[in-house]
């Protein structure tokens, strides 16, 4: 019996040591993007390359218009920053990259609220209904911190989509570099 008993603990121990490892590195990840991201926040030296509705969102162009504005530096992105103006809210997206790699994605979505009395959206009022962070490596998706309903296409990933949408806005950006 302890010899049964000793050959399921050992394996046991073996996984949740190696879970705990894992978790480590990847906290140990997490902090270091964060600092990526604060660095390439406070740097002033950034040129920044914008394009405001059509010139990005084509005929999609949502009711309150938008904005991309690319961050490089020597000609390299640190960082996109996407504004869309839609019918329910307003939704902001920000794109980190080092190396040229995407390492962290900021997003927020902010929903006009509805008056019930007027029958009406009250635009004046807005809630944030919607917040994610997500924390890349290597292309992969290693983390993420998500307030509120996800909104996502359930296709792809969180992970899938914002990478396929943080290359599709830098080719944007590049053309008019």
């Amino acid at each position: 019996m302890v010899i049964l008993r000793n050959s399921f603990i050992l394996p046991v121990l073996l996984i949740a040591f190696d879970l705990a490892t894992f978790g480590q590195s990847n906290s140990a990840q997490v902090k270091s993007i964060k600092k990526e991201f604060q660095a390439i926040n406070r740097d002033s030296t950034l040129k920044k390359v914008v394009l405001e509705n059509e010139e990005f969102l084509g005929e999609n162009i949502g009711d309150g218009g938008g904005k991309l504005v690319g961050f490089f530096k020597n000609h390299t992105v640190r960082k996109i920053s996407q504004w869309l103006g839609l019918s329910n809210g307003i939704e902001i997206k920000e794109y980190y990259f080092k190396d040229g790699q995407l390492v962290f994605v900021y997003e927020v979505f902010k929903s006009f609220e509805y008056d019930q009395t007027r029958n009406q959206m009250d635009y004046n009022k807005i809630s944030t209904t919607f917040e994610g962070r997500y924390y890349f490596k290597n292309g992969k998706l290693i983390d993420q911190l998500v307030k509120g309903q996800n909104r996502h296409d359930e296709l792809l990933t969180p992970g899938d989509l914002l990478i396929e949408e943080a290359l599709y806005n830098l080719k944007l950006l590049k053309r008019k570099i």
